[in-house]
């Protein structure tokens, strides 16, 4: 799978991603879908989250993770993927923090 999400999710137990992000908002009314919402994270003064629709199989299964939405992340294009798949991320120093090791430090 490309996608970094999918891997470290699909064939795992949903109840162990709603465990370790929260509960859903609601399912389909079947319980083989599941709209979830979570990961509120503040950073920086932007306020992140993860949103996604979640199909499982009969036995709780995930089978696929959908992100319907999404904000940049810390290290990366994403939040979902640093906050859902955060092996898959590179961490380096966000642009202000690199910018500020750049410049020199004023003798006194």
């Amino acid at each position: 799978m490309s996608d970094p999400i999918a891997a470290a999710w699909v064939g795992k137990s949903a109840g162990k991603f709603f465990a370790a992000y929260g509960p859903p908002l609601a399912d389909d009314g079947t319980g083989s879908v599941f709209t979830w919402k979570g990961g509120y994270k503040r950073v920086r003064g932007e306020y992140k989250s993860c949103s996604a629709t979640i199909a499982v199989t009969s036995d709780y299964t995930i089978r696929s993770i959908t992100i319907t939405g999404d904000r940049k992340g810390e290290f990366s294009p994403s939040y979902c993927r640093e906050l859902l798949a955060p092996a898959s991320v590179v961490k380096t120093a966000p642009p202000a923090a690199k910018a500020a090791a750049k410049t020199p430090a004023k003798k006194a």
